[in-house]
């Protein structure tokens, strides 16, 4: 497997970006000075590193809030746990790997130079593959549970008496299958690794297998028919951030349709700051996630299809390639908003976190209140709130807590 770097140079015919193999142009002149598609991805990349560090931070304290007693038995909060923490191991594998790029960081893994093994295996590192599987994992877990939990939400207002989707364990359950379905569909690859003596296993040709004999030592290796298949899951991979960036659009637009459709209808009630603002908040997250998913996805998809341009397309080819961190900064940028949104949109995780910086005792009270969805009423439980009155009796509309 190649390095982690952008560019990595293999031999003079190919080059290696982000997995994915592409031919090298000989006749492109490729040691001229830095140039300003060089210089952008030079900066971005370093921009990325500290929006990164400070996505791991943010990340971790949105999830120490979610973990506090006032909403960890929540289930829309219980999905934002496992979002926080899949997002917190991916942003970090990633740093990781940028680290050991630039010599910040010490290599846990080694790459393998052995160059002569027969033909029906093919070479891994197994620390490497792991470290990869965390990293490509992770993401489309945390956007399958955003997308989950946007589908939840508008569920819960179209149809108010969906309690299944209110539970506690439905909420883990949910965790547990998005998780184990995204983790075995990146590792099944490992059930084929086995190894095997290096110098009984030799390729055909006798130059190479000359000075490739006195490397006795045992190799990782997988069958070349489940490299392949992994070559092809790379190549895909696009797919995997262009189709939730079609489909959360789609629930979000209907989400903020019955919202919308929930405050005509009561008019006549005085909702809060955070009740009046709530479908700009949910427009503000879909915007951030499309172009947090959708722009990488379709960036690469283009890479991947147009990978053999030639000098006529020398600009367009370069342009893209520069933005390899600009599309990773755009996703920092939605995983630090999170919790700010949650901020503003939750009065709950509002309270929450001013009690935990101080500015605000916990109130141990408990009270009924209402939720009003179009004609039907909800009775639940949450802790004590500021309630609104009409004639005298109190009413409160929450969906905050959705």
């Amino acid at each position: 497997m190649p390095d982690y770097k952008t560019y990595k140079y293999i031999s003079e015919e190919k080059f290696f970006y982000n997995e994915y193999e592409y031919p090298f142009d000989n006749y492109v002149d490729y040691s001229t000075d830095p140039d300003i598609y060089e210089n952008v991805l030079s900066f971005s990349g370093y921009l990325n590193l500290v929006l990164q560090v400070l996505s791991i931070f943010v990340s971790i304290f949105h999830c120490a809030v979610l973990f506090q007693k006032e909403l960890r038995s929540t289930p829309i909060y219980i999905l934002m746990k496992g979002i926080c923490i899949s997002d917190i191991f991916n942003i970090s594998v990633e740093f990781y790997f940028a680290g050991v790029e630039r010599e910040w960081i010490s290599r846990i893994y080694s790459l393998s130079n052995l160059d002569c093994l027969r033909s029906d295996f093919q070479v891994i590192n197994v620390t490497f593959e792991i470290l990869k599987m965390i990293m490509t994992a992770c993401r489309p877990i945390s956007v399958t549970l955003a997308i989950l939990m946007e589908v939840i939400r508008t569920l819960i207002l179209i149809f108010s008496k969906a309690k299944f989707f209110s539970s506690v364990i439905s909420a883990r359950c949910i965790i547990l299958l998005v998780a184990v379905t995204w983790f075995v569909y990146y590792s099944w690859n490992f059930a084929f690794i086995t190894s095997l003596w290096y110098p009984d296993n030799l390729c055909d040709d006798p130059e190479v297998r000359e000075r490739s004999v006195n490397f006795t030592e045992y190799v990782h290796v997988v069958p070349t028919t489940v490299a392949d298949f992994m070559s092809t899951r790379e190549l895909i991979e696009h797919w995997i951030r262009i189709i939730p960036s079609i489909f959360y659009p789609i629930i979000t637009i209907e989400m903020i349709s019955r919202l919308k459709k929930i405050h005509k209808g009561h008019k006549h009630i005085t909702h809060s700051d955070s009740h009046e603002n709530l479908p700009s908040l949910v427009l503000f997250m879909m915007i951030t996630f499309t172009l947090s998913e959708g722009t990488d996805g379709i960036r690469t998809l283009i890479l991947v299809n147009t990978h053999d341009w030639r000098t006529e397309s020398l600009l367009i080819k370069k342009s893209l390639f520069s933005t390899e961190y600009i599309v990773q900064i755009l996703r920092c940028f939605n995983i630090i908003s999170h919790p700010f949104v949650c901020y503003f949109m939750s009065i709950h995780y509002r309270n929450t976190v001013k009690r935990m910086i101080g500015r605000r005792k916990r109130r141990m009270a408990v009270m009924f209140y209402l939720l009003e969805y179009e004609n039907q009423i909800v009775v639940q439980v949450a802790p004590r709130l500021s309630i609104e009155h009409s004639n005298d009796r109190p009413r409160a509309v929450s969906i905050s807590k959705l």
